[in-house]
C-alpha cells in the first residue's frame, strides 16, 4: 500500500463508504460528495481516490499501487458493512 497523510487516509476511507447504487435525488447529492473529497486530497492520493471509486474492474487504469490500496480500501468498507 502507499503511504498517505492522516487527513488523505480519512478522506480515501470515507470515498470508500460512500454508496455506489442509489436513487433519485440522493445521486445527485453523492455524487456531489464524491467530487467534493476528491478535490479536497493531496495530488499524490488522488489517483488513489479515483481508484477507489472507479467501478469494479475498471481500476486497471490506474497505477499498481493506487490499485492495491484501492483495493484494500474497499475490502475494509466492504467488511465493515457486514458488522
Amino acid at each position: 500500500m502507499v503511504s498517505v497523510s492522516p487527513l488523505d487516509a480519512s478522506i480515501l476511507t470515507l470515498l470508500s463508504k460512500v454508496p455506489k447504487q442509489v436513487k433519485g435525488r440522493q445521486k445527485e447529492l453523492l455524487e456531489h460528495m464524491r467530487r467534493e473529497l476528491l478535490e479536497r486530497l493531496s495530488p499524490e492520493a488522488r489517483e488513489i481516490g479515483q481508484a477507489v471509486l472507479a467501478e469494479d474492474g475498471a481500476e486497471h487504469a490506474f497505477s499498481a499501487s493506487a490499485q492495491e490500496t484501492a483495493r484494500e480500501l474497499k475490502r475494509g468498507a466492504r467488511a465493515n458493512n457486514y458488522r
